[in-house]
């Protein structure tokens, strides 16, 4: 949309008292879309092997351990509930 487009359909929600519900729709919807792209991330980073990792210098460094699953799941879910919490 342009800006005179958005102007007029934010003051016809204003006259027509649908702003608010407007303005809280809009953040719960950012916040859903964080809280997806935050949990296909973290899915991600658990799916990660550790048999190695190509520095900048294009050195090959070998990694021991991997990513404790466990503590990775319920920093996900914290998040989710922190994130959740905002919500208006």
């Amino acid at each position: 949309m342009c800006l005179n487009c958005v102007t007029k359909f934010e003051t016809q929600l204003k006259l027509e008292g649908k702003w608010e519900d407007h303005v809280k729709n809009t953040h719960n919807k950012e916040i859903d879309q964080l809280i997806k792209e935050y949990t296909a991330f973290i899915n991600e980073k658990m799916m990660e092997g550790n048999q190695g990792f190509v520095t900048e210098a294009g050195d090959v460094e070998k990694w021991v351990g991997g990513v404790n699953k466990d503590r990775a799941q319920e920093a996900l879910d914290e998040g989710i509930k922190y994130l959740e919490s905002l919500k208006k």
